[in-house]
């Protein structure tokens, strides 16, 4: 019996410091850049669109910063670009189930292209939006929505915010 309560306590002391490790190397430039690759790289295997993120700056647990955004859509044309763009969030509602919500997110110098293309039914963003939730969404949860017919997907935003700083010389 003591035996058994030493190796749970192990156990449990272990899980904790695995946690507080991990917590700690992702404050790190070079591993938050490391992970960066491999979603970026997930992502762009799972869909038709291209998404290059040149840096990531992840601020505790409630911001993120990406710099050098480029989202290309499914026909290679730019969809989405922004020198930087910084995206405050609640950490749980993203990790809870149900509708994930930002707080506030700021594009600097954006170049947004939200077309439609004349052979799809909807604009590249929805479109960019269902793929999204197919790579990241659960199939578990994806037949239920099948199967009920539900409300699409929904993502809240708080606020935004554009901030177009561009010097444009006078002639």
């Amino acid at each position: 019996m003591h035996k058994a309560f030493r190796i749970i306590l192990w156990l449990v002391f272990s899980v904790l410091l695995l946690l507080i490790f991990l917590a700690i190397s992702l404050q790190v430039t070079f591993i938050q850049n490391w992970a960066l690759d491999k979603v970026t790289n997930y992502i762009n295997e799972r869909s038709d669109f291209k998404t290059d993120i040149g840096k990531i700056t992840l601020n505790w647990w409630d911001a993120v910063k990406l710099q050098d955004v480029k989202i290309l859509d499914h026909k290679d044309s730019l969809m989405i670009g922004s020198e930087t763009i910084e995206v405050d969030f609640d950490l749980n509602s993203l990790l809870s189930p149900g509708n994930p919500s930002l707080q506030e997110v700021r594009l600097s110098r954006p170049d947004l292209h939200l077309i439609t293309h004349p052979e799809d039914s909807l604009m590249n963003l929805n479109l960019w939006v269902i793929q999204m939730s197919e790579v990241f969404g659960s199939e578990v949860a994806q037949e239920e929505e099948l199967n009920s017919k539900s409300e699409m997907f929904k993502f809240e935003m708080e606020q935004y915010t554009l901030k177009i700083l561009a010097m444009i010389p006078l002639k």
